[in-house]
C-alpha cells in the first residue's frame, strides 16, 4: 500500500520539524505539508525539502479544506491510505506500521492512534508497542493523529468545507460515518501511539486567537443547524439524535451535501 501522510500547519515551525523527524514507516509514502498562511521561515524551510509536497498559502477557508486539499492530491498519486497528523505530534516507532497493518487485516475505514502523556517525547521517539490485533470500536476518535481509507472517502465522502477555519469539522466527519451505517469500521489502535504537544497553534500565533474563538462559535452553530443538536458522544447517540438528512432536509444526503453546498447559504452564519 502506498500511503501519504498530511499535516497542515500556521507557523509552529520548531514543531513541525520535530513531528515530521518522527515519522518512522518500512512502508513507501509521500508526505504533504499545507502552509496556511505561516510567517515564521516555514516557507523557506518547506522550499528548502525537496522530499516535501508542499502547499503555501492555499486559497481554502480552513483545517477541513486543507486536508481536503492534501487527500485529493494523495489521490491523483494513485495513494491507497491517507495519514493526516497534527504539526505537534511526536510519533512512536511503529505507530504508522502498526496503524497500516490493521487496514491491511480488516475492512476497517478509520483507525485513530492514541495520545499517551505518560512517557517523555524523546521516549516516545524510541518506543516500540506490540501490535494487537483485536482494537475496540472508537466511540470519540481524536483526529489529532488519523487513517482513512478510500472506501471511506467512496461511503461517506470528504470533509465539510463549511466548516471555516477550525473545530467541528472532526465532530461532523464522524458523524457522517455514523449516518453511514459505518460506525463499527472506526476503531482505536491501541499499538499506535503518539505525544500531543497540544493546542501549538493558539500559542504561537496570538493574532489569531480571536479569529478561532469566532470560529468556534459559527461552527458550532453551523453544526447544530445542520445536524439538529449539538454533538453526541456516541455512535448510538448520533443515530438517534442528529437528523437523517442535513437541514433536516430529504433533498440532500450527508455524503452528497458536500458536493452541493453553493447551494446553501453558508456564509449567513459568517
Amino acid at each position: 500500500m502506498k500511503l501519504a501522510i498530511i499535516t497542515v500547519a500556521i507557523n509552529c515551525l520548531k514543531e513541525s520539524i520535530q513531528t515530521i523527524d518522527s515519522i518512522q514507516t518500512s512502508h513507501p509514502y509521500e508526505l504533504i505539508f499545507i502552509d496556511n498562511g505561516s510567517t515564521d521561515g516555514t516557507k523557506d524551510w518547506l522550499t528548502s525539502r525537496k522530499d516535501i509536497i508542499s502547499y503555501k498559502n492555499p486559497i481554502v477557508s480552513g483545517l477541513a479544506a486543507c486536508w481536503n486539499l492534501g487527500i485529493k492530491r494523495a489521490i491523483d498519486d494513485n495513494c491507497d491510505l491517507f495519514l493526516i497528523i497534527n504539526n505537534d505530534l511526536i510519533l512512536a516507532k511503529n505507530t504508522i506500521n502498526n496503524l497500516v497493518n490493521r487496514f491491511q487485516e480488516s475492512d476497517i475505514i478509520m483507525a485513530t492512534g492514541v495520545n499517551d502523556q505518560t512517557i517523555t517525547p524523546d521516549k516516545m521517539r524510541a518506543l516500540e508497542k506490540e501490535y494487537i490485533k483485536n482494537e475496540p470500536i472508537n466511540n470519540h476518535p481524536d483526529f489529532s493523529c488519523f487513517m482513512i481509507n478510500k472506501t471511506c472517502l467512496d461511503k461517506v465522502g470528504f470533509f465539510d468545507e463549511n466548516f471555516r477555519v477550525a473545530y467541528f469539522e472532526d465532530n461532523a466527519f464522524h458523524a457522517d460515518i455514523a449516518l453511514s451505517g459505518l460506525g463499527e469500521k472506526v476503531i482505536s489502535i491501541v499499538s499506535a501511539t503518539y505525544y500531543h504537544l497540544g493546542s501549538q497553534t493558539s500559542k504561537n500565533n496570538p493574532n489569531l486567537r480571536p479569529i478561532i474563538e469566532k470560529a468556534f462559535v459559527n461552527n458550532k452553530k453551523y453544526f447544530i443547524n445542520k445536524y439538529g443538536c449539538e454533538p453526541r458522544g456516541d455512535i448510538e447517540n448520533m443515530i438517534k439524535d442528529y437528523y437523517k438528512y442535513p437541514f433536516n432536509d430529504k433533498n440532500y444526503s450527508y455524503k452528497s451535501f458536500k458536493e452541493k453546498k453553493s447551494m446553501l447559504e453558508i456564509d449567513n452564519l459568517w
